[in-house]
């Protein structure tokens, strides 16, 4: 499923045209010597079967194998992106039933000028909930925040307030995500 192609050693090039050098390397033949450095990036990399291929040179010349359409190294940006969307698929690849409740068992949902519980819940809904700042609310990141504000804000009442959070693994163990609006 996974291939992981090394080469160390010599590189070289001729118009433009990258080759590794092997043992049995001619100079006055490169083509039918060499592995050509653009054949692993087009013609093998499409033949190839394995799900996921790694090509690492380490030889002079190397850069010569990137074909005129391949990208660099990401940048930070394209990276967060990409963890991004990782976890939105791997959140929302199952069924979610997720639940999200204001205190454990039979507590009493403490009311100030409205629900503490509903005011957290907006609050982090509107973007304090992304604890992590990928620009996601996870289910997990939700609840957890929730619970901390409300708790934050009911301690000094004499009010047990302990809000949760449950995935209901019965129907599917995936969970809920909010992006929210850029702030």
């Amino acid at each position: 499923d996974r291939l992981f192609f090394y080469f160390g050693g010599h590189g070289t090039h001729n118009s433009k045209i990258g080759f590794l050098v092997t043992y049995d390397y001619d100079p006055k033949r490169p083509t039918t010597t060499t592995l050509l450095m653009k054949d692993l990036t087009t013609r093998h990399a499409e033949n190839i079967v394995a799900h996921h291929v790694l090509f690492a040179l380490d030889s002079c010349d190397s850069g010569l194998a990137l074909p005129s359409l391949g990208t660099g190294t990401p940048t930070e940006e394209e990276l967060r992106k990409f963890r991004q969307l990782r976890t939105i698929r791997s959140d929302t690849d199952d069924k979610a039933r997720n639940l999200l409740v204001a205190g454990t068992l039979d507590q009493k949902a403490l009311w100030q000028n409205g629900g503490v519980f509903t005011k957290a819940l907006i609050t982090g809904l509107n973007g304090e909930a992304d604890l992590n700042h990928d620009g996601l609310i996870e289910f997990d990141e939700l609840a957890l925040y929730v619970r901390q504000e409300v708790q934050k804000n009911v301690e000094d009442t004499g009010v047990r307030q302990d809000p949760d959070g449950y995935v209901l693994t019965n129907f599917g163990q995936g969970r809920v995500i909010f992006i929210p609006q850029s702030r």
